[in-house]
């Protein structure tokens, strides 16, 4: 009871109810039949269409097991039961209905108990975003089936099993049933609620140094920034990623207006977020770099313009950074997660068509995309890497190291728990994998790079306090500091260099967590912006 009213209020909330259609309940509730003739060609059970089954409904075959009893009484209450098996209805004839034994299942028996969709997963899929509160309709309705969650794209689903799911989902005042490997069962008409524009939000201006200002403070756990025209019509939006969601919004001078939201589910953790036009057709995709759990499970997203987010690709095992290369300039890379954090070749990577595309990178091997900076020209290039210790290497195209800074920079509090096969048999299995923060390009030879200021004692427990922003430049012998930011009170999560304000200039926005979650709050955090216009 506790984990649906923590679900219910993680989710958006619609401007006025929609009701589950009334039909639904009846048309997914159990039904219960035996198995009246099994062979390894043809299985029949006892129900027919006066039953109110149809073709593509799906039987759970029941094993009985072991008899509950009271712990007082000693009173039998129950007995347990097992799924054994899968049966959809192929045919329905008068008196009994033919059915086909699902992959995987143990072979049906003739006397056998089957219940209609009982015990089989079942999601909502929440695709404009306004029917979140079918979900709990959903629940109460149909409790025979096991809910895995709400979703707002299929792209972001739990990995497959074996057992039968069920898609719910709501999309263009429908609300289509499909099963996740046959198709549709049934679809049903709905009236969705128009979503309701959000209001503008003034930001507060910083009154402490002049060429400083500060947008909204917001609550969350916050993972990410990208600023981008993701659809083209020449003004900028700001995308902001918390641990489980992305928010788009525009900033118009110093007022902030959120534009679209997306909740990807408390199982979904994000640590990066780019931007970029892969398939050159004008709209920029978002490329959601995440883990589930010990594994990476990237995803690209897609903004519609007006209020809707949608996943067009997901379940990828890959870091994702745009960098930008000399002579190339803005390029969208990968790199897989496998034995090593970062592993094999760092490629480019692309969306043609729906589909996942890839291509050699000219780059140095090996090489970590994360904390990585291409310095110098094509011909002459140089790479800059974040190591295992947060100092900054220059290394030639040879490999050849050139300079190890001695100050400390960059520094995450994000992370993804992986198993250590060297420490699989100790206390100490699981190490937390910090990916570095990105360094941005901003010139020929210039970059920024973060600095958190903090504690980087324990491997399971990182804090950071205070930070900062500087632009360093190669200066063809050593790495010379032409500017340090401001010391900021809290931990730098992300920046940007760009137009954020949409004024025709650039800007350099930070974004700061300045509080974290705890018994008494969710955290807190914010974008700092900084109008000093950087030598490019």
């Amino acid at each position: 009871m506790l984990r649906t009213l923590l679900l219910l209020l993680l989710l958006p909330v619609a401007a006025t109810a929609t009701v589950l259609p009334e039909k639904l309940a009846t048309d997914f509730a159990p039904i219960d039949g035996v198995v009246v003739l099994a062979t390894p060609e043809q299985v029949l059970i006892d129900r027919d269409a006066a039953s109110g089954i149809v073709v593509g409904d799906l039987f759970a075959i029941l094993t009985p097991g072991a008899p509950i009893f009271h712990p007082t009484s000693g009173a039998i209450l129950g007995t347990s039961q097992s799924v054994t098996g899968w049966l959809r209805v192929a045919g329905v004839r008068s008196g009994y209905s033919e059915a086909t034994l699902l992959p995987a299942s143990a072979m049906a028996t003739i006397g056998a108990k089957i219940s209609r969709f009982t015990e089989a997963e079942a999601v909502f899929i929440d695709t404009p975003g306004s029917a979140a509160d079918l979900y709990p309709q959903l629940q109460s309705a149909l409790p025979q089936v096991r809910w895995l969650g709400y979703f707002r794209s299929p792209a972001v689903l739990p990995a497959s099993s074996q057992t039968p799911r069920l898609l719910f989902t709501a999309a263009d005042n429908t609300l289509e049933v499909r099963e996740e490997r046959s198709g549709l069962l049934r679809r049903y008409p709905l009236a969705l609620p128009a979503p309701v524009a959000a209001p503008v939000v003034k930001t507060i201006p910083a009154t402490s140094s002049s060429g400083y200002w500060n947008g909204p403070a917001q609550k969350g756990v916050a993972r990410a920034l990208e600023i981008a025209d993701l659809d083209g019509d020449g003004r900028f939006e700001t995308i902001t990623a918390t641990h489980h969601g992305i928010e788009i919004g525009r900033f118009s001078g110093k007022e902030y207006q959120k534009l679209a939201e997306l909740n990807l589910g408390l199982s979904h953790n994000i640590l990066a977020v780019d931007a970029f036009d892969s398939d050159s057709d004008g709209k920029m995709e978002l490329w959601v770099t995440a883990n589930r759990e010990t594994e990476l499970d990237s995803l690209v997203l897609l903004w519609d313009g007006k209020s809707h987010i949608k996943a067009v690709a997901g379940h990828l095992n890959w870091w994702l950074r745009a960098l930008t290369l000399p002579g190339a300039g803005r390029t969208l890379l990968a790199q897989k997660m496998g034995a090593e954090d970062f592993s094999g070749a760092i490629t480019q990577i692309a969306l043609h068509n729906g589909q996942i595309k890839t291509a050699p990178a000219a780059l140095p091997a090996p090489l970590s995309l994360y904390g990585l900076a291409r310095l110098g020209t094509p011909d002459n290039p140089l790479t800059v890497q974040l190591n295992a210790y947060d100092n900054l290497v220059v290394r030639a195209e040879n490999g050849e190291v050139l300079q190890e800074s001695d100050g400390i920079y960059g520094g995450s509090e994000a992370f993804i728990p992986r198993l250590d096969p060297l420490r699989h048999s100790s206390n100490d299995e699981v190490r937390y994998v910090y990916p570095a923060p990105r360094l941005e390009v901003v010139g020929s030879n210039t970059f920024l790079a973060p600095a958190n200021i903090g504690s980087r004692t324990f491997k399971r427990h990182r804090l950071f306090k205070e930070s900062r922003l500087d632009l360093l430049q190669w200066d063809g012998a050593q790495l010379r500091p032409l500017s340090s930011g401001r010391v900021e009170s809290g931990y730098l999560v992300d920046y940007r260099y760009a137009d954020i304000d949409n004024d025709g200039r650039k800007e350099l926005a930070s974004l700061l967590v300045t509080a974290r979650p705890g018994l008494t709050g969710k955290g807190r955090y914010l974008i700092v912006v900084n109008e000093t216009v950087l030598p490019e």
